[in-house]
């Protein structure tokens, strides 16, 4: 048996081409007549799929194996995206994946990590919509410029603007994450938000209780500091907070557990109806956490944040933190 190939069918017709562009010129070329092939001169010629074995022409175990990774070259390659995507199709699928990339990233952010009105508090919503917008629309966008079937370098090219898109997402949820908030903290009447980025290694291992000496990883944590009674230890937190350093809050060493502090948040906490003396444009929703909690005996406290600062609710008989409300405290 002898291999025959029609006028123009070349190797690199399949190799580069695609296997499937190689059966179609096949396909479409019988009558121009065939060329034949010396018998085993295979070595100048790709093994191909229709390459069989004859007693003039005998495979050998190498040249089996090849027409068998062949034969699966050619299944995948009819399978892949080239074949069937065009350039807006292509975009549709990568905005489509990338979508889904963003509303997984957004749910870490915003439920995990900051949840509730805590995005709020610390300002990262605007910031990190930004990064996720651009993340989303710039690859697309580029996968529309670059896409080409018929180009040789399409696999790499889509490789490498999938690449930088998951670098782009992965440093600004390293950038969120750094400054994630870690501890609620009350302390002297009030709640103070502590980012991960203000504690270091050094400071935690001060802490005096083991669960403070590693910041939680997924949402914070609602604790209470206590000032130390040593007149010295006094002086050393106020130098420190006046020079710049660390407050109470930022400090581990005098970390406790909430609930040692319930009877001070309870002493401290102060009626609902207070709120309208700074938020006289709120009262209907001041009314409505009133409504919310009717069945309980509440009452609020300030939370200082990072760039906003609002309210906690608690309950008046247990210290317990029932939320958030987007109120001013004082």
């Amino acid at each position: 048996m002898q291999i025959r190939r029609p006028p123009g069918f070349s190797p690199a017709t399949i190799g580069t081409r695609g296997w499937a562009r190689g059966l179609a010129l096949t396909a479409a070329m019988p009558s121009f007549g065939e060329q034949t092939i010396a018998p085993c001169q295979r070595s100048s010629y790709r093994l191909n799929v229709g390459d069989t074995e004859s007693e003039s022409c005998p495979l050998t175990d190498s040249d089996r194996l090849k027409v068998k990774l062949n034969q699966a070259n050619f299944s995948l390659t009819l399978s892949t995206f080239p074949m069937t995507l065009n350039r807006y199709k292509a975009f549709g699928v990568h905005l489509l994946g990338s979508t889904c990339a963003a509303l997984l990233s957004a749910g870490l952010v915003f439920l995990v990590w900051y949840p509730g009105l805590l995005a709020s508090a610390t300002g990262v919503t605007t910031i990190f919509l930004i990064v996720l917008g651009v993340d989303v629309v710039i690859g697309p966008l580029i996968t529309l410029i670059v896409f080409n079937p018929a180009k040789k370098e399409l696999r790499r090219d889509l490789a490498i603007v999938l690449v930088l898109q998951l670098a782009a997402l992965a440093y600004g949820l390293h950038t969120v994450w750094v400054a994630r908030p870690a501890y609620q903290v009350f302390n002297a009447g009030r709640f103070d938000l502590v980012l991960a980025n203000e504690l270091d290694e050094q400071q935690l291992q001060k802490a005096a209780v083991a669960e403070f000496k590693a910041m939680p990883w997924f949402g914070p944590k609602t604790i209470g500091a206590k000032s130390p009674e040593d007149s010295k230890a006094r002086k050393e937190l106020l130098f420190s907070s006046l020079t710049g350093g660390g407050d109470l809050p930022q400090m581990p060493q005098y970390y406790l557990p909430y609930a040692q502090l319930k009877d001070d948040v309870i002493k401290r906490q102060q009626p609902l109806d207070k709120l309208l003396l700074t938020n006289s444009s709120k009262k209907n929703e001041i009314e409505a956490l009133k409504q919310r909690y009717a069945s309980r005996k509440v009452g609020f406290l300030p939370f200082k944040g990072k760039v906003k600062d609002l309210t906690v609710i608690v309950d008046a008989d247990t210290a317990e933190v029932l939320g958030l409300a987007e109120l001013e405290p004082w």
